[in-house]
């Protein structure tokens, strides 16, 4: 991206600079700046999620299996297994990068003997 260095409202040939690699302009406060964009490469549990680009930053996600514990200005910087249903309840609502997994205890007819993060109650057969 591009600032300015020098406020110039009616020059049409602003003078402007560009951001270096791995920056994106950030247009906090209508004052332009270059700041550098996140790395999901420090946490092994983050993969990206959207590439840095001229005008916004890097965005991390957790890779499958983990939800986002922690996260600063829309991108995760923390991730956690999801939890583990135990025998006697199954999953309701399946985990995602965002959300920790959701467990119901098995209504009558169905069970679950297992920890698991992915399994719902079957029926008795």
């Amino acid at each position: 991206g591009y600032i300015k260095k020098k406020a110039c409202p009616r020059d049409p040939d602003e003078d402007c600079m560009t951001c270096g690699p791995d920056q994106y302009l950030n247009n906090v406060n209508q004052k332009p700046r270059c700041d550098a964009c996140v790395s999901c490469s420090k946490e092994p549990d983050l993969v990206e999620k959207q590439p840095c680009s001229f005008n916004s930053s890097r965005m991390c996600e957790c890779r499958p299996g983990l939800f986002c514990l922690f996260s600063v200005t829309n991108t995760c910087t923390r991730c956690q297994h999801h939890s583990s249903c135990k025998p006697g309840f199954g999953v309701k609502i399946r985990g995602t990068s965002e959300n920790d997994v959701t467990c119901e205890e098995c209504p009558p007819g169905t069970f679950s003997d297992q920890d698991s993060s992915t399994d719902i109650c079957k029926p008795h057969t």
